[in-house]
This record gives structure tokens, sequence and C-alpha cells, in this order.
């Protein structure tokens, strides 16, 4: 009888470490199929990552007539961001060299891999051409049509305690200003500088108040208008003169770093029919 209880008692024994051991398997294999998946998943998005990355690499070489440039000024504790162009189309023809290269590299990239898709409307319309956005102060910095002029307008998102404008004209030689509309202030330091044919500059700085419209006649041609639009909005309308401009904003310091981009949705990445998986490499461009 105890040889029975004893038979017993390793039977029932040798039976719970073989269930435990099948049980320790299957968790196992469970874990390690778990697992996979998620490398697998993180692989992918490592592999959309490289893919965007190299789009908005592409894209942001395609000479748009922009220079621009972001710095650090320690001396106020602020980000400057410096823009600058030369106006000398209507807008009709504004940007359409740049326009003409997006819609090549749309169609590329549309034909080799068709989960992506570009919407350039976001960049170039009938009412509004190349916008750049500084993100996350929501700045915009476009060209808006007015009967076929290119307006130069600037909205500040976020407040902004200091403008610098630039203003080169390539048919005046002593460039003048008149302040039309006077609304003067503490709160906006607005700094213009007009230089003429000869190289010489005239630099004035116009204390503003940022809730009121303040509005500047260049060279008895060109309408400078501050305020009008929205608190801080900029309107530059050349009436057909061929000039540079260089614009500087000056952001306050927000603990946030500043990237300058093109408007979200320039092109999108379509997840619920995606050719880039598991065990699939992009097309790198």
């Amino acid at each position: 009888m105890v040889r029975l209880k004893k038979g017993i008692f390793f039977t029932f024994s040798a039976f719970f470490l073989v269930m435990l051991v099948v049980v320790l398997s299957l968790l196992v294999v469970k874990t390690l199929q778990q697992s996979n998946e998620r490398l697998g998943e993180s692989g992918s998005l490592d592999r959309l990552y490289l893919l965007k990355v190299s789009i908005d690499n592409i894209i942001s070489k395609l000479d748009n007539g922009l220079t621009m440039d972001i710095s650090w000024d320690t001396n106020t504790n602020s980000t400057n961001l410096k823009i600058a162009e030369t106006l000398d189309t209507d807008f009709t023809n504004y940007g359409s060299s740049f326009y003409s290269r997006m819609q090549s590299l749309s169609s590329y990239i549309q034909n080799d891999q068709q989960e992506i898709s570009f919407d350039l409307s976001k960049v170039y319309n009938s009412t509004e051409k190349i916008p750049i956005i500084a993100e996350p102060n929501n700045f915009r910095y476009t060209h808006i049509n007015q009967n076929d002029r290119v307006i130069l307008a600037v909205y500040p998102g976020t407040y902004l305690s200091r403008v610098g404008l630039n203003i080169t004209q390539t048919s005046a030689s002593n460039p003048t200003v008149q302040w039309l509309t006077q609304n003067p202030g503490s709160d906006f330091i607005f700094n213009l500088t007009l230089i003429g044919t000869n190289g010489n500059a005239t630099t004035t700085n116009y204390a503003l108040n940022s809730t009121s419209i303040n509005r500047f006649l260049i060279n008895n041609q060109i309408n400078l208008t501050i305020g009008s639009l929205c608190t801080q909005c900029i309107e530059l309308d050349r009436n057909n003169a061929t000039i540079s401009t260089s614009l500087v904003a000056t952001f306050p310091y927000s603990g946030e770093m500043i990237t300058v981009n093109y408007p979200r949705g320039l092109y999108l990445i379509n997840f619920s029919d995606l050719n880039v998986l598991i065990n699939n490499t992009p097309r790198i461009l």
C-alpha cells in the first residue's frame, strides 16, 4: 500500500512537472512571438521615420526663392528668424519654378510609393503661395494675391517683441518714408531700414502700439501696413516695384525649440494601405 501511494505520488509529480514545462514553453513561445511583433513594428516605424526624413530633406533643398536663418540672441535671450527674398513678379508668376519642381517631386514619389500623396495646394494656390510656418509660435510668412499683385504678409502668431524689415529698391537712390497713420506705443518695436541704389541706408526704430494700425508710405509707392490683418500683422504692397526684403522676427524665449516648415499636410502617408511593412525596406530618396 505504501509503494502504491509512492507510485501515485511520483506519477502525479512527474505529470505536474511535464505540465509546468509545457506551460512555461508556451509562455516563452508567446513572449517571443510578441517580442518579434514589437520588433517588427518598431522596425517599420523606423523605416517610416527614415522615409519622412528623406522626403523632408529633399523638399527643403528645392529652391523656393527664400533664404532663411535661425539664430539665438544671447543679449536679449530670444530667437531671431530671418527670411530674405527678392520680389519682382506678379502673383501669377511668383514661385512658378518652385511649383514646377514640387510637381515633379510629388509625381515621382507618388508613382514609386502609392501610399504617399501630396497636396500642393498647401504651398501654392490662387490666393496664397509659399507660406512658411514657424512652430510652436504659429508665425506665418506668406504671399497673398491682391489684384494679381504679390502682397508680402506676416502673421506673428504669438506676441512678437520686435520685428526688423530691410527694403532695398533697385529704382530709388535716396529712399524716403512717411508715417501716415501714427499710433505710437511702447510694447512693439519696429525697425525699418531702407537701402537705395547707391548703397545708402536709413534706419529708423518705431515704438508702436501693437493693438493699433500703423501705415507707412515708402518712396511714394510702397505701402506698408501693420495691424490691419490682425494684431502685429504686416502687409507689404510694393505696387509692382522690384524690391529685396529681409525680415527679422524676434521671438521671446519660451523654452521650446523653434522649427521652420511648410504647412502641415503637404504630404500624407496612408497607414490603412501601407506599403512599408515588416521585412520591407522603403526606397529612400
